[in-house]
């Protein structure tokens, strides 16, 4: 944690810079890297808790969104003014989230079962329940 914080610090010459975020912090990856793959660790831990599944499903929206959200926040700056950038940075964080969880659940998903389901010959209705379950 100390090499981190110790190289985000501003004021810190390139040379030594370079050697903290790529010499020092590198390794650190690797351990991240080894402690996922092993499945027990605190970074395995951290993304088996309940809700990384969901996270994990609209991330790749909320990246794909965000470019448009920030393109119409950059705009109204233009067209309103600088009073109305303190409501921006929040504004903005919601919107990427709730389009990208609609993007998701209502474009993505359904458009990739009726492409499985066309490509692939699969049903696209979900399998019946087992006996055990009723």
């Amino acid at each position: 944690m100390t090499v981190i914080v110790i190289a985000c610090i501003p004021g810190i010459e390139e040379p030594m810079k370079y050697f903290l975020r790529h010499g020092l912090i590198m390794p650190l990856y690797m351990v991240v890297i080894v402690d996922l793959a092993r499945g027990r660790g605190l970074a395995a831990r951290l993304f088996s808790l309940p809700g990384t599944g969901f996270l994990g499903e609209t991330g790749f929206s909320i990246f794909i969104w965000q470019n448009l959200v920030m393109t119409f926040c950059w705009m109204s700056l233009m067209i309103v003014g600088p009073s109305a950038g303190y409501y921006h940075l929040p504004m903005a964080s919601v919107g990427i989230i709730v389009l990208g969880i609609f993007s998701t659940y209502c474009l993505e998903k359904p458009i990739a079962r009726k492409l499985t389901a066309k490509w692939l010959h699969r049903d696209a209705a979900p399998a019946p329940e087992s006996p055990a379950n009723n």
